[in-house]
């Protein structure tokens, strides 16, 4: 396989949520995720650029079928004289009954006419009850870190591979069948592994993988293709986002490309690759996973270190 186009786009923004975006004449909402865990409100702060006179512009809300009983959205929001500054407060109603994980959406508008002679745009909140997820701990509670075994970043960078690194590894309090690896490609592997970070990679924090073991002979990489939160300058075409992509046909995931055995995540060679986005589509880097050692091992198993065999 030498190229495949990517079908879906991975959306999980960074939000600044203490930003305040200009409105009434430029008319941005800020966009923000607000994580309830139980009824509550969330104030978002609206910033205009004429504040002389009291305004009260009419608030236009679309809230998505599934989110209606959860969600109150306020007709109107009020600007007092000289203030710049309004709050538009949107009331979470019963918030025990949110299903974790699940994404509750609100699309709100401020009416055009009383805000900007420019147009106004329509803005998707989302809200949600994180799920629960857990770190390994030692019995001082101190966090204990899995080992990933690289058969990608070593061989690109004429390393051998099979070296070793700590990876954080998390387990799902509730669902036995759940983990993530967070910041599979972060500061502290390149660190690790090479001193520092290559000056042709840039970094964003919070990426993760996550695998379902339900299947531990199919295990499940959950959004495949994962963005893994590093990119990578190219001298032709610049900066592209990396991906984990395991091999997948209109049935899902091929057979065996990831499985799960006395807690180690084996990746089979020729089916799971480390792909850089250009132009739309997914690109494979070679070599990729080419000995087929490629793996994450949870924490406190004992594993051999390839590197150091003959």
């Amino acid at each position: 396989m030498a190229k495949l186009t990517k079908n879906q786009k991975i959306a999980n923004a960074k939000v600044d949520a203490n930003k305040q975006y200009k409105l009434y004449e430029a008319c941005e909402l800020v966009k923000e995720v607000s994580y309830a865990k139980f009824d509550a409100s969330v104030d978002i702060a609206v910033k205009r650029t004429n504040a002389n006179d009291a305004l009260t512009v009419s608030v236009r809300s679309e809230v998505a079928e599934d989110a209606t009983n959860f969600l109150t959205v306020p007709a109107s929001l009020t600007f007092e004289a000289g203030s710049d500054t309004a709050v538009l407060t949107v009331t979470v109603n019963d918030a025990a009954n949110m299903a974790e994980g699940k994404k509750y959406n609100a699309s709100i508008q401020l009416d055009s006419e009383q805000a900007s002679a420019y147009g106004v745009n329509v803005h998707t909140f989302t809200f949600m009850i994180p799920e629960k997820w857990v770190d390994f701990l030692d019995e001082d509670g101190k966090v204990v870190y899995g080992t990933y075994i690289d058969d990608f970043l070593c061989p690109l960078m004429e390393y051998p591979a099979g070296y070793a690194s700590p990876a954080r590894i998390q387990k799902h309090e509730t669902d036995v069948n759940r983990y993530r690896v967070l910041d599979p490609f972060g500061r502290d592997f390149f660190v690790y592994m090479f001193g520092d970070v290559p000056g042709y990679f840039q970094l964003t924090p919070g990426a993760y993988i996550e695998f379902n073991v339900a299947d531990p002979n199919n295990v499940t990489v959950v959004n495949n293709p994962v963005n893994l939160g590093a990119s990578i300058n190219f001298s032709d075409i610049g900066l592209s986002p990396l991906y984990l992509y395991i091999e997948s046909d209109e049935n899902g995931q091929v057979p065996g490309a990831v499985t799960f055995q006395d807690g180690v995540f084996s990746f089979a060679a020729n089916k799971v690759y480390i792909v850089y986005e250009y132009e739309g589509e997914l690109n494979i880097l070679t070599p990729t996973n080419a000995s087929g050692l490629m793996s994450y091992i949870l924490p406190g198993v004992v594993f051999t270190d390839y590197s150091l065999a003959a």
